[in-house]
């Protein structure tokens, strides 16, 4: 008595992220997220000095300007009344200051369209033998007569004395006389040296002085220009801090491919359980196949017979077919909930085997197996 099995379950289609539909929808959550942080984080601040108001940003038309189908925002930033009275008083004042710097301009160019001449200041002092020479010459001149009258005075005390020229006595006084002179004359020299450096350094101090006088005049007009300029420097707007908040998206995709995960997983396990319930039920016809009589002389009939009547039965199920095209069930009794049995049905296999097939007095059917082929 062979069999014709029910095939073994196929296997599940794995289940596969769709990666561009996730891919959206967390950009979605995303950009939610970001959007749901941004209002967070747009707090408006009222203070005695003025406010900071956050608002849509408008194009010419009066409507929301949009991004990327994103609206964008922008903060209003006022001052109180008196502080807006005092913002506008010092740029008055530093509007004033930038035109007179401005008037300058014209000034500024004139001057120094001309390049400087340091050549209207002489040529610049030096320090020359000439000059040493000259000061010495001055300094003995001023001394001369006054020598000359020692000289004179020595030499008539001399002759009153009764020394007569050319006598020791007489040339030891004027040989005093003549070294004096001579010391005189080297000092005279010397102190013409520190003269000369003097004058020097005078003469280079007034040249240098005259010269940064005459710069000081042609830098004055662009000073007086940038004096006014710097005082219209324009302020650097101060913009207030702002809290910061946070909010995380969620994980579409983690979660998407974790549920993908179990789903999967659930689905292997069904099958598996699936194809093992196959695996017996396929084993079970092979018995029933290899051994209808045996099994024709179960507790449940007698001389053979077993009861097989379909309304003994309960959870049948059709598991495969005997090579004649008889079906084969899985089914319990209605006595004997806990055991599964594998067999066929009375009124089917009446059909094809009439002989196989008896009723009892109660007019239930029951099934020789060893009459089915």
């Amino acid at each position: 008595m062979g069999c014709t099995c029910e095939d073994d379950p196929a296997p599940p289609a794995p289940i596969v992220i769709n990666s561009g539909q996730t891919a959206g929808a967390q950009a979605e959550y995303n950009q939610e997220a970001a959007e749901k942080q941004r209002a967070l984080n747009m707090i408006n601040q009222y203070t005695p000095q003025g406010s900071s108001v956050f608002g849509n940003v408008k194009d010419d038309a009066g409507e929301n300007v949009l991004v990327d189908g994103v609206e964008q925002f922008g903060v209003t930033q006022s001052y109180s009344p008196e502080q807006q009275n005092l913002f506008d008083s010092q740029n008055r004042m530093k509007q004033g200051y930038a035109d007179f710097g401005e008037s300058q301009l014209g000034n500024v160019q004139d001057t120094y369209s001309t390049p400087f001449d340091y050549g209207q200041f002489g040529d610049a002092p030096t320090l020359d033998a000439d000059s040493r020479a000259t000061a010495r010459a001055n300094i003995i001149a001023r001394n001369q007569s006054q020598m000359d009258r020692d000289r004179a005075a020595q030499e008539t005390s001399l002759a009153n004395q009764g020394f007569t020229v050319g006598s020791e006595a007489y040339d030891s006084a004027i040989d005093s006389i003549d070294r004096q002179n001579n010391d005189f004359y080297l000092a005279a020299d010397a102190a013409a040296g520190g003269e000369m450096a003097q004058r020097y350094g005078l003469d280079v101090n007034a040249r240098n002085q005259a010269i940064n006088e005459a710069v000081n005049q042609r830098n004055m007009p662009m000073s007086e220009m940038s004096t006014f300029m710097s005082g219209s420097q324009p302020i650097n707007p101060s913009f207030l801090s702002t809290p910061q908040g946070s909010i995380a998206a969620p994980n579409y995709a983690g979660m998407e491919a974790a549920n993908a995960s179990a789903r999967n997983a659930s689905s292997m396990n069904a099958f598996n359980q699936q194809t093992a319930s196959a695996q017996a039920n396929r084993q079970g016809l092979y018995s029933l196949a290899g051994a209808g009589a045996s099994l024709a002389g179960s507790t449940y009939g007698g001389g053979g017979w077993s009861f097989s009547d379909r309304r003994l039965k309960n959870n049948i199920e059709k598991i495969g077919e005997l090579a004649s095209g008889l079906a084969v069930y899985s089914f319990n009794y209605v006595w004997d909930s806990g055991s599964v049995i594998i067999g066929v049905m009375a009124d089917e296999a009446e059909k094809l085997f009439p002989k196989s097939v008896r009723y009892t007095d109660g007019g239930l059917a029951q099934v020789n197996y060893s009459e089915i082929s």
